[in-house]
């Protein structure tokens, strides 16, 4: 059994990484929330993964990708994980699942890319924004 100086060592650094990772969770839920406020309805998964797994017995790995997808009726922040083979090429890719679900240091990496994902709906939106536009005018012609 380790000293009690490193166990209680242990517990205060333990309870400093769940603090820091409740801001984190905060500032997940704020950008969630600025996204549901602004009615963004449209889904999109950012190219650049998060993280990436190494798979020890295979020339595969797992990677984490963020995006914004529709999860049970609600429109949420989200990991994708995707099996890639060894040149990167998507093998199988999983159901999104909810950010605020994942992984510290997926959560962490997600955050750090918030803008990206900010970017990525804009021009989804405009796209499409274009699109029906487009069609619209042509219909009326």
């Amino acid at each position: 059994m380790p000293s009690a100086d490193t166990m209680n060592k242990l517990a205060l650094a333990a309870a400093e990484l769940n603090r820091k990772s409740d801001e984190l969770n905060a500032i997940i839920d704020d950008f969630e929330e600025a996204l549901e406020n602004a009615n963004v309805g449209v889904g999109v998964l950012l190219e650049k993964p998060l993280a990436t797994e190494t798979l020890k017995l295979a020339s595969a790995n797992i990677s984490s990708f963020l995006g914004y997808a529709k999860i049970n009726g609600r429109w949420r922040l989200c990991v994708t994980r995707a099996l890639l083979d060894e040149c990167g090429k998507i093998i199988k890719m999983e159901e999104p699942a909810p950010l605020q679900n994942a992984p510290r240091l997926v959560r962490l990496e997600a955050v750090r890319v918030f803008d990206d994902l900010a970017t990525a709906l804009s021009l989804k939106m405009t796209q499409y924004s274009e699109a029906i536009r487009a069609a619209t005018v042509k219909r009326r012609a």
